[in-house]
Formats: C-alpha cells, structure tokens, sequence
C-alpha cells in the first residue's frame, strides 16, 4: 500500500488561495509541515497527511470555517490537474466516471488500487459514491472535493443550452461526517437537500444524467494527454516492494496486535524466511518497518486526527497507554504530549 497523496498543484493552489484570504505564507507552510521546494513541480506529490494539516491550519489563520468548500468552489480542478482534460473527452457522463476513476490517483492516490467512484442505483436515483476512506476521515477533502465537482458540472450544463440546462446538478448530497457549523454555505453553494452523518459521501443525481452526451472539446490534444497521464501513472503506481506490503499488512492489523513477522508472511503467503530474506535485499528488518509504521501512524493519530493518548496507544495495538509512551520516547526521544505541542505551535515537522 501506497502512502497517500496528493498532486503538488493542490496544497499550491490552496496556498495562494488561502493567502489571498489572509494567511500568513511562512507560518502556513511551517504548520503544514510544507516546504515551498515540495510544492515546486506541479506533478510532484504531498502526503495527502500534510494537505490536511494545510487546510486545518488555514482554517484557523483565516478565522473561516468554510475555507475548503471556498476553495472548491473558486478553484477548478483544471488548475490542479491533467485528469479533467482526459475526462472530458467521454463520450457520456458514465464514460467520464470510468475514466475519472483510471486516472483519479494522479490527483489523489489513496494508496490503493481501487476505483474513485462508484455509482449505486437506490431510491430510483444514481448515487456516486465516493469511494475513498480519505473522504470519510478527512472531511475537508469531502468538501473541497464536492463543492468543485458540484459547481464544475453546473458550468458546463449551462453552456451546453437546450434540454441539458433543465436537469438539476445533483438532485441531493450525502456527507458522513455531522452537519457543520458553516451549513449556511452549503445551502448558499449547493441549494438541494443534504444529509449528514449519512452512511456515505455521495453525489445523488437522476439516472437520465449518466446517458446525457458529453461535447468532446480536446480533439486530438486528448491523445497526448492521455499518454502523459499514462506515464505518470505508471510512475506513481510502479510495482510494489515488499516493504510496502508488509506496511499495508501492518497497517490493517495494528488495532488487533496481530502484527507478529508470522503473522504478517501468513497474510502475504509467505514463509517467515521468505519474507525476512526479501525484506533483507530492500534493506529492511521486519523490526524496523513495524516501528515505522507504528510511529507514522501514531504521529498521524496524535497530530492530524488528534487522537487521546490512551486511545491512539489502543488503535497501535499496545497493551496500554504507558507501554505505547515508552515506546513513542524510543522512535521520536519525545513524549507523545510533547510531539503534539510542538506541532501544534509549528515547532516541528514530522
């Protein structure tokens, strides 16, 4: 498993975007635990972590809780990147999604390898669902997501005239985090029925939608924009190493403490000497990476997701809060209190 990221163009627009707001550039940067020189190739790649940690920081600076959806709506994804110009050249709406979702981790890579989109019939509508957990953990990504896709089809509905400037875009929406305390921006931007706290976040629109016929406005430059998005593709999902699996399995597994080097070959079928001999040509113990992964993820828990020590040393598998501190002291030469309030002054990056 991939870590998941985002294309640099995004927390850069963001950036721009939430200086034009009122933030401080250096002190933005500093909380996101971003240097400019990550953000310097448009097509480089942020921990979607970082992003996140962007956002939230801005959010404060700014003193606006709506930011993300802001961003959404005046921010399109062609200024972000090259997936818009490969999907609009579907010849449907449905086509469009298929394409979204081959190319929709030059965007955002969760990390795996499954489809962006999906869409379910129910109540005799379409759902898209998205299908991310990102989308469920981070509700920022939800929002800014969402509000760009919403207001991104509505222009192109009115400049299509005709039959199409009748059709409603989206019928409703679904977010499966709480109603929010800027709700009067969604209905301002969005002006349809939403749910909250719904069991997924989903665009919900009429099924004559997916058949409408899209205009083609790329021509042949469609070609060679697909074959570039193909490279980069094929950069940013090469084949995986061991470590990475081992990773991913420890990443499923840390909550329930299954995470012996048994265990682990077991779940990649392999022999324990299998998997420490290809561990040992990458360079890596079994040791090692466990300790990594423990520790990211615990920095994630306590910084980003803002975790209470007790509960994050339980979603890392230790028996208790006190074994989990010893071993954080360990990785990091910092109490897990410590870690958290030096991020949070900016103090420090992981």
């Amino acid at each position: 498993m991939r870590e998941p990221t985002v294309v640099a163009a995004a927390p850069k627009a963001f950036l721009e975007f939430a200086v034009a707001r009122g933030a401080d550039r250096d002190r933005l940067l500093r909380r996101a635990c971003i240097h400019a020189r990550d953000l310097a190739d448009p097509n480089g790649r942020v921990p979607i972590v970082r992003y996140v940690a962007m956002m939230e920081a801005a959010i404060d600076l700014c003193r606006e809780p709506a930011l993300p959806l802001l961003y959404g709506e005046h921010v399109p994804t062609e200024d972000l990147s090259i997936v818009p110009f490969i999907a609009a050249h579907g010849a449907s709406v449905d086509d469009i999604r298929t394409k979204v979702n081959r190319y929709a981790a030059l965007m955002v890579d969760d990390g795996t390898d499954g489809p962006a989109l999906e869409t379910i019939p129910r109540g005799g509508k379409i759902w898209i669902r998205l299908v991310s957990a990102l989308y469920a953990r981070y509700p920022v990504l939800t929002e800014s997501g969402v509000a760009r896709t919403v207001c991104a089809v509505r222009t192109r509905l009115r400049s299509l005239g005709g039959r199409q400037t009748t059709l409603r875009f989206p019928d409703a929406l679904h977010f499966t985090y709480p109603e929010p305390p800027h709700r009067k921006e969604y209905d301002r931007l969005f002006g349809v029925p939403m749910t909250f706290a719904s069991d997924m976040n989903a665009i919900v629109v009429d099924p004559a939608f997916l058949s409408m016929p899209t205009p083609q406005p790329y021509g042949a430059a469609a070609a060679m924009v697909t074959e570039h998005a193909e490279q980069l593709l094929a950069q940013l999902t090469g084949p995986t190493s061991t470590r990475s699996s081992v990773e991913a399995a420890l990443l499923r597994h840390l909550e329930s403490g299954e995470v012996g080097m048994a265990e682990i070959a077991r779940q990649l079928g392999l022999s324990r000497a299998t998997l420490l001999r290809r561990l040992k040509a990458e360079g890596a113990t079994f040791v090692e990476v466990l300790a990594t992964v423990r520790k990211n993820r615990a920095l994630q828990l306590l910084d980003n997701e803002n975790r209470p020590v007790r509960e994050t040393a339980q979603l890392l598998g230790f028996a208790d809060a006190a074994a989990f501190s010893r071993a954080f002291k360990r990785w990091t030469g910092r109490s897990p209190k410590e870690i958290r309030r030096l991020h949070e002054s900016g103090e420090l990056c992981p």
